[in-house]
């Protein structure tokens, strides 16, 4: 009996002693990192914003836009930034060029943009297309915690407001701008029966729109917005007979609600998927044009 004591008793001694031993959770963490070379990074604040006042102009940035001219923008890896278009302006589409070592998030205001640098020591193109037309393009520039510059926070971009003739500079513009100008007078005006029931917003507008087909029944334009399909057969179109419109879907032409403007310049077609409209055997085709 006392053997068998003794053996215990000597047992949760060797126990105790090894416990002691054994090295804790984190340092071992630390030595299989040592290992296999992989070391985090400790925290760390950059020292060229530790220098800046509490309030301060650094990193605020403002471009003056112009047709050829690219910025040249810094960003911090843990940091974003984002760009400001002018105010009458507004994002219509972004590339960023490089989708590994930067993210690009869109924001709630259509003229803002959020980017930021998942790495230091890399470089890339943003390339941001105006509602306008206008093209800003920017060269980003990634930095380290360490870089004794201050990143750019946020990118303010300013540009005189284009006037019509500039803004619409082709004949087929002017056409189209005075084509959603018209309809957008007939939705404030064209009474509860009509357009305006559906907000019409001219802002949504999107000349993507292509046609092929009999030219006899075609409508002189064609345009959309996030919902319906608008059909302009031009000012002295009241009183001549209109086709019939389907919507395509599967490749079959289905039934689709249209709403007709109280002058017959306007077919408001309730879809934006292909368009195909028959009058006797004539038919003209309509789909969005592939991105």
């Amino acid at each position: 009996m006392k053997r068998i004591l003794f053996l215990i008793a000597l047992t949760a001694a060797g126990a105790a002693h090894a416990a002691t031993l054994a090295p804790k959770p984190q340092e071992l963490l630390k030595s299989i990192d040592a290992v296999l070379g992989e070391v985090p990074p400790e925290p760390a604040t950059q020292k060229a914003w530790e220098k800046q006042k509490t309030e301060t102009k650094a990193g605020n940035k403002v471009f003056v836009w112009g047709r050829g001219r690219t910025f040249k923008v810094r960003l911090r890896e843990g940091m974003g930034t984002v760009f400001k278009l002018p105010d009458w302006d507004v994002i219509d589409q972004s590339v960023l060029a490089d989708g590994v070592n930067f993210r690009q998030k869109e924001m709630n205001n259509k003229a803002m943009l959020y980017v930021e640098a998942l790495t230091a020591g890399a470089d890339t193109s943003l390339t941001v297309v105006g509602r306008s037309g206008n093209i800003y393009n920017f060269y980003l520039a990634s930095q380290s915690v360490r870089s004794e510059t201050i990143s750019d926070q946020v990118v303010y971009v300013d540009a005189p407001v284009p006037s019509v003739k500039s803004f619409f500079a082709t004949e087929t513009d002017l056409k189209r701008k005075e084509s959603v100008e018209s309809l957008t007078t007939l939705t404030r005006n064209g009474g509860k029966t009509w357009l305006n029931e559906l907000k019409f917003d001219p802002t949504k507008i999107r000349h993507d729109v292509e046609m092929r087909g009999d030219k006899t029944i075609a409508p002189v334009l064609s345009f959309r917005d996030e919902r319906f399909t608008y059909l302009d057969y031009g000012a002295d179109n009241e009183g001549k007979v209109l086709p019939v419109a389907y919507q395509v879907v599967d490749r079959v032409d289905q039934p689709v609600n249209v709403r007709k403007s109280p002058d017959g310049r306007y077919l408001v077609v309730e879809t934006i998927n292909p368009i195909t409209l028959r009058y006797g055997e004539k038919t003209v085709c309509l789909k969005r044009q592939s991105s």
